[in-house]
């Protein structure tokens, strides 16, 4: 309930001034996982098919009705990070469960209940924190040399 993630995406994009929203929800999955020695899975599962829409991780509004579409949404923000912030140049990373081949929301469709918390479970994400500082860097580094580009053309 106190995990407001419509704070953070925004109509105009992903709001750095929330990123703290992405961590406390972190943490309640991680406090829902050790308090009842749950999958990461059955608590999103379980936390999803409770909420009425803004219940337990404060999805905006009835956008997402149905209870898997709130699991992804989710899971989706959960495996978000800001990597980088430079004057107005936000560098946000989806480092995806390496498990899942498809769209997000491709992945889940037609599961149940418990094929649902099975799905949600996985995750070893995609990047490691190395591969997140390297993509984060990459484009302080390929501004650098647009600029040497654009000076030499100059």
């Amino acid at each position: 309930d106190s995990v407001d993630l419509a704070k953070v995406f925004g109509s105009e994009g992903l709001k750095r001034e929330h990123v703290g929203v992405i961590d406390a929800l972190r943490t309640t999955i991680s406090k829902g996982k050790n308090g009842g020695a749950k999958t990461e899975g059955k608590v999103l599962a379980d936390g999803c098919a409770a909420s009425k829409g803004r219940s337990l991780v404060g999805l905006v509004s009835n956008a997402f009705s149905e209870v898997n579409d709130r699991v992804a949404a989710v899971k989706m923000a959960r495996h978000m990070y800001l990597k980088k912030m430079r004057g107005g140049q936000d560098v946000w990373i989806y480092s995806p469960p390496v498990d899942y081949s498809e769209l997000l929301y491709d992945e889940y469709k037609g599961l149940d209940k418990v094929g649902l918390a099975t799905w949600a479970s996985r995750d070893e994400e995609t990047y490691s924190d190395a591969d997140k500082k390297a993509i984060a860097d990459a484009t302080q580094l390929a501004m650098r040399w647009s600029m040497k580009c654009i000076a030499a053309l100059g």
